[in-house]
């Protein structure tokens, strides 16, 4: 008796799922109310030529100026790569050191610095002769875009090169003069003012940036000061376009060391006592000016920089 329940109870079941399915399918489905939107495509320029990033066959990543500005104070590279696959930055807050870049593991063996990446900023290469580039005169707040290729598509700048990393910069607003601060404070005495003088007129656009950054750091003897002055003129010419650019970075950092389990658990703040006699740290200046052009030519184009 029991099994003879189930066993209607089970056709019943069915019998509700078949007219379910009936009609459903008798009901025309309704019409889709949302318009559609047509997103603006993602326009790369790290293979040289303008291409949308959707068309490209390697492992290409573009991070825009909302991912890299909104939200950051613009102390350190890692804001605008931490959401790259494949590219790590490791950031131990120590400017003497500075950040250390690797892509898909070139540059990993590195103890400081950058080797084995290709770094460009703003058409201009910053990796010397011998595979080691210099990150120093690149200020994180005044960043736009950043471009990146990882795997062996990066050969299209030179071999021994693991990954490609181009900075671009603020470009000059399209006015003919604007003037803007920033501010950002923090704790330990982080301060960072920046000031950015701009514009554009005609063909000809021009722009001035100055920023300075404070740190005393989280540890004694780890205090951090430096400097940024930039300059951009732009003029087009024709199609194309010409690009004068120059930088100017005076820094000095502070190394806290390293402290043993005994040490850390003493004191985490203290820096270690050879360091502080031995006033370990880094300083420097570096200026640098490069130009860069580009100018079609038929259906190719050719571009150069120095």
């Amino acid at each position: 008796m029991i099994e003879r329940s189930r066993q209607a109870i089970g056709w019943t079941l069915f019998g509700i799922l078949l007219s379910g399915s009936a009609l459903g399918a008798q009901q025309p489905a309704e019409p889709d109310t949302v318009p559609a939107a047509t997103l603006a495509p993602v326009i790369v320029e790290v293979f040289r030529i303008p291409i949308e990033i959707r068309r490209v066959p390697f492992a290409t990543t573009a991070v825009g100026s909302a991912q890299i500005r909104e939200g950051r104070p613009g102390i350190a590279l890692d804001e605008a790569l931490r959401t790259v696959p494949g590219v790590q930055v490791d950031n131990r807050y120590n400017y003497a050191l500075g950040e250390r870049i690797s892509i898909r593991g070139f540059g990993a063996r590195t103890q400081f610095g950058v080797r084995g990446v290709r770094i460009v900023a703003d058409g201009v290469p910053a990796t010397f002769a011998d595979g080691q580039s210099s990150l120093e005169g690149i200020d994180p707040g005044s960043l736009e875009r950043v471009e990146v290729i990882r795997g062996p598509a990066s050969a299209l700048y030179g071999n021994s090169a693991g990954g490609v990393i181009l900075f671009r910069s603020q470009a000059p607003p399209a006015v003919p003069l604007r003037q803007e601060f920033r501010v950002v404070s923090g704790d330990n005495g982080l301060l960072r003012l920046e000031s950015r003088t701009g514009g554009q007129r005609g063909n000809t656009g021009y722009q001035l940036r100055v920023s300075r950054l404070t740190y005393d750091g989280y540890r004694e003897f780890s205090a951090f000061e430096t400097t940024h002055l930039s300059g951009r003129i732009q003029q087009a010419v024709g199609q194309g376009e010409v690009r004068i650019t120059g930088n100017f970075v005076d820094f000095v950092a502070q190394n806290p060391g390293s402290l043993n389990q005994e040490l850390l658990e003493a004191d985490r703040f203290q820096a270690f006592s050879n360091n502080v006699r031995q006033q370990t740290g880094k300083d420097g200046r570096q200026a640098q000016v490069g130009v860069w052009a580009r100018q079609p030519l038929g259906k190719l184009e050719v571009e150069g920089s120095a």
